[in-house]
């Protein structure tokens, strides 16, 4: 069966992301290419591999949710000095906690 080429922006097309991303995964050779005709190329098949991949990290049961408890909640707030931006106390009325 015959290889089918794709340019970046058609990868990024089928991966559903944008072809920014697509550059991204390129230069860190996550996503494997070729140059045909002095032009970028990314085999069909590859696509399959990378979105499986990234299917893994973006589960939404594998992101735990932020609660006051969690240490990213610690830093909010942490580099506001001047008390004109939002501060520590904006980040108990967002996310519904005590002042």
């Amino acid at each position: 069966m015959p290889r089918k080429w794709l340019t970046p922006a058609e990868a990024a097309q089928r991966l559903g992301v944008s072809e920014s991303t697509v550059w991204r995964l390129l230069r860190r050779e996550r996503l494997p290419s070729v140059k045909v005709g002095g032009r970028r190329r990314v085999a069909a098949t590859a696509l399959r591999a990378v979105a499986r991949a990234a299917g893994r990290l973006t589960r939404a049961s594998d992101v735990h949710p932020l609660t006051l408890d969690d240490s990213l909640f610690e830093l909010a707030g942490k580099f506001s000095s001047d008390g004109t931006a939002p501060g520590s106390s904006d980040k108990h009325a967002c996310l519904g906690g005590k002042r």
